[in-house]
């Protein structure tokens, strides 16, 4: 096993155990805590934590609806829902239009602040406008030393509501597959054999929902999310039914 992913099992132990803390605690003390800003597989982890606890629940929250980086709130399963509270700000920065700023250069700005990648959420960015999520720690720190991105002057503000969109890009695939066994599913969304598929699923190259799926046989369903090793990440959108010959209508959206 090479050092780097040795490096990254360490990191998700310590990750696990951490949820597995806020978790315990919430139960123990009867009061919500909350989670920095996760990632997707980091987010299926986290859920499947909260959900070992029959007394738990996990409620995520990026800034909005569509967003990929989620905190979770672990609390109590009799507590509201409605009026959670999340350490969740949004930064927004300006900056004269002429300039391009990229998802990197945002980042960057803050790592160099000494600020680690949970405390960033989504970052928004359409020409002369950026909003970035945040968590508390990191909104203190941002407003008081960020004053560049890259090489361009930006001006900070934590008062603007949501004000650049965030644009889902997707290309969809359509056919039919004989069943929702994942080989059959995976080989239409990569247009490939299905003993090549069926290779690449024993390799350990496909995930179901961010797990790693372990026999060809298993079924997707509608809105499973299946990540593809150098093919990318794909969602199951659509099962619509039957053709006369017995096949099986599906859509499948590819994320890009």
């Amino acid at each position: 096993m090479h050092n780097s992913q040795k490096e990254s099992e360490k990191e998700n132990q310590i990750f696990l155990a951490h949820v597995q803390d806020l978790a315990e605690r919430s139960r123990r003390d009867n009061c919500p805590y909350f989670t920095s800003f996760l990632n997707e597989p980091q987010a299926a982890e986290a859920e499947r934590i909260i959900n070992s606890f029959s007394d738990l629940t996990g409620i995520s929250w990026g800034g909005f609806e569509q967003a990929q980086r989620k905190m979770y709130c672990i609390q109590p399963y009799f507590f509201p829902k409605d009026d959670i509270f999340f350490p969740c700000f949004c930064l927004t920065f300006r900056f004269l239009k002429g300039y391009s700023l990229s998802h990197r250069d945002f980042l960057g700005a803050f790592m160099s602040c000494g600020l680690k990648r949970e405390t960033i959420g989504d970052i928004l960015i359409e020409s002369g406008i950026g909003q970035v999520f945040v968590t508390e720690t990191a909104h203190d720190t941002i407003m008081r030393e960020i004053f560049k991105i890259g090489k361009v002057g930006v001006k900070c503000s934590d008062n603007e509501p949501l004000l650049v969109k965030m644009e889902k890009r997707i290309s969809p695939v359509t056919g039919t597959v004989a069943s929702l066994r994942c080989d059959a599913v995976v080989a239409l969304a990569l247009h490939k054999s299905r003993d090549l598929v069926c290779s690449m699923i024993q390799q350990g190259k496909v995930t179901k929902n961010y797990q790693p799926i372990t026999s060809q046989s298993s079924l997707v369903k509608k809105d499973d999310i299946l990540v593809i090793h150098g093919f990318g990440k794909y969602r199951i959108a659509e099962i619509s039914g039957v053709s006369k010959k017995g096949r099986i209508h599906i859509l499948i959206e590819k994320y890009i």
